[in-house]
Formats: C-alpha cells, structure tokens, sequence
C-alpha cells in the first residue's frame, strides 16, 4: 500500500495516540531547554531567543528527533531487516524483533532522513566552526537560528506521520495481531510470575 493510501486509512485514535507520543518525545527532547530556562529565571539572568538557539542546539534535536523514526521505518525494510534482527539478537532481544509489511513510503522517508540528518550536520558543524576563537568568519545569526527552527519543526511533524503510520501498521495488520498477542501472553506468564 502506498504512502497516501496507508494515510487514508488512518483513524482518530492513531493521530491521537501519535500526538501524545511526539508531544512527550518533544517536550522530553527539550529538558536542557527547560532546565535553562527555569535558571535563568530563578537568577534574573536576562536571557533571549538566541540564548537557546545561537549555537544550533535545535539542529541536536532535529536529529535526534529523526533518529526514532528511521528506526520505524527502517525495521522492515528488506535490505536493513536482517541487520536489526542480528543487533536484536546480539543483545539477547530477538523475541521482541517483529519484521512486517514494508513501512508505507519508506524509502522516501529514508532518504528524507539522510536530507534532515545532512542539514542538521551542516548546521551545527559550521555553528560551531564560526564561532571558535580566532576562526574569522562571519557567522549569520539569523540564517541559523531561522534554520534551525524551521528544521526542528519540519522534524517534529515528519516524526509525526512517521508515528501514526506505524501505529497504523500495528493496529491493522496480521504482525500487529501477532505482537500484541505475545505481548498479551508475556504480560500473562508474568502476572503469574508474581502471584497476581
């Protein structure tokens, strides 16, 4: 099924579900933000927008906002899958490896990874060699911090779509039958682990 076609498909529950999972990853993605924040204030340290995104921080989260998304789409990709089931297996995890149906446009969602994960490289690399002392180039401010955000934002809501097809995927086919049934059987072969 194609990429628009798996997007049709989609309910309220998997925007929903999806939202409170992208909406925690986000708000947990931007702790040190958070925690910055709430210092600064405590110390009436005068603060502006570029306190938080002058250094390209936002390119960070960008990609490791992405890197959870490329795991989904990827994990059933024919040519990666047995390289995630090896890793699984190294690791002693192999019955929690569940390979199903090609992730809808994966491909192209893989190759708009390698763009963000590209562009957030070029960001913070170059944020980074402007500003070392002595380097004498001329940093646009504007430019990074405007990039920045709009990547971060473009990451979010990719990460978004990412999240309601795989709940989707789970939800409607016959491997995410079969997970939550095993999930089902473990969580009854441990409830009588416990007694309960």
């Amino acid at each position: 099924m194609g990429l628009i076609d798996a997007l049709k498909h989609t309910s309220k529950e998997h925007w929903f579900e999806s939202f409170l999972c992208v909406l925690i990853s986000f708000l947990g993605g931007l702790l040190p933000t958070w925690g910055a924040l709430f210092f600064l204030r405590m110390f009436s340290i005068p603060m502006d927008f570029k306190t938080f995104t002058g250094h390209a921080e936002f390119a960070l989260y960008s990609a490791s906002m992405i890197t959870g998304a490329f795991y989904t789409v990827t994990k059933s990709d024919p040519l990666l899958a047995s390289f995630w089931k090896k890793v699984f297996a190294r690791f002693g995890m192999d019955q929690f490896y569940f390979p199903r149906e090609t992730f809808p446009g994966g491909r192209y969602f893989g190759l708009l990874f390698f763009l963000l994960w590209t562009l957030s490289v070029f960001f913070f690399t170059g944020t980074t060699l402007g500003q070392l002392p002595g380097s004498g180039l001329h940093l646009d401010d504007d430019f990074v911090i405007t990039g920045t955000i709009l990547l971060f934002g473009f990451t979010v809501l990719i990460s978004y779509i990412v999240n309601v097809l795989d709940n989707w995927n789970l939800s409607g086919s016959t491997i995410g039958a079969l997970r939550r049934k095993s999930f089902d059987d473990l969580r009854i072969e441990f409830d009588k682990g416990l007694g309960g």
